[in-house]
């Protein structure tokens, strides 16, 4: 399966200026709200996706004053078997001196798709990857990329360098201790792909997609694990994290024979079945 996130060109719809606050003021917390289309079962495994960032993610660095991120959940028709599986992305954004912070985001999945998904055990991979863009990773890496300028910018579409001080750090101790960057999809696998997701290949060593697979990556692969520098990439665009503000981590196994997912902003990206690399 291929991953989509659609191209970092249009404006969060709203976006609320608040001042900092203390840190830490309160825990990070996401709230999924079920809109239909998804069985029980599966709105467990939201559930699941939902446990498992809260875990790494402790906190925001400058407080936005949100109770919890808001994520409107749905199962819709897209375009039938095969093709876009779903999409993902923030809608509104709360901005404080330094961050710009989701607010509000959304997730639809196809409903020709997901049930097969959950067969095969694909879905919490799905989940987790498609939460990761609502929260901003590669949604939000440049603030004025969305409209709103002046706050977080650790990525330059094209560049396929993230440059974000935190996951660099991070990269550099579990991947490559000479690295000035951490390569970033830009291998011409069109908006969506392309400078939304960690390389591929290249992630922390060539080959790696088959040695170490890693969850936010555009393509999905079996046996992939969440590395430190994915968590240590959100204190990057303002949160506190188990990476960065606790005791090092080891990278999180992701549960076997899952898979991961990919998205985009609110001008929402999109998943699509694995195509093979040539």
């Amino acid at each position: 399966m291929k991953f989509l996130r659609s191209p970092a060109s249009a404006a969060l719809g709203a976006v609320l200026a608040v001042s900092a606050g203390a840190a830490n003021a309160a825990p990070f917390d996401i709230q999924v709200n079920f809109l239909g289309g998804l069985s029980a079962s599966q709105q467990a495994i939201f559930t699941i996706a939902e446990t498992f960032w809260e875990s790494h993610i402790t906190g925001y660095q400058e407080d936005p004053g949100l109770a919890s991120m808001q994520i409107n959940a749905q199962g819709v028709p897209i375009d039938g078997v095969g093709g876009v599986l779903g999409s993902a992305g923030p809608t509104t954004g709360v901005s404080t001196s330094s961050f710009l912070y989701t607010s509000t985001g959304t997730m639809s999945f196809d409903t020709a798709d997901i049930l097969a998904l959950e067969i095969a055990g694909d879905l919490l991979d799905v989940i987790k990857h498609e939460m990761a863009h609502v929260m901003g990773f590669g949604t939000l890496w440049s603030s004025s990329a969305v409209g709103v300028p002046g706050k977080q910018e650790v990525y330059v579409d094209g560049t396929g360098q993230y440059t974000g001080a935190w996951a660099l750090a991070a990269y550099q101790a579990e991947c490559d201790a000479g690295a000035t960057s951490v390569p970033v999809e830009i291998g011409g696998f069109g908006p969506g792909t392309d400078n939304g997701h960690w390389d591929e290949v290249d992630f922390c060593g060539h080959g790696s997609e088959f040695t170490n697979p890693e969850l936010m990556t555009g393509f999905l692969t079996p046996g992939a694990t969440v590395s430190t520098t994915t968590i240590a990439s959100f204190a990057d665009l303002g949160y506190t994290t188990t990476a960065t503000h606790m005791p090092p981590m080891s990278p999180i196994p992701v549960p076997s024979g899952m898979v991961l997912t990919a998205s985009g902003l609110v001008f929402l990206g999109f998943i699509r079945r694995r195509k093979s690399r040539a």
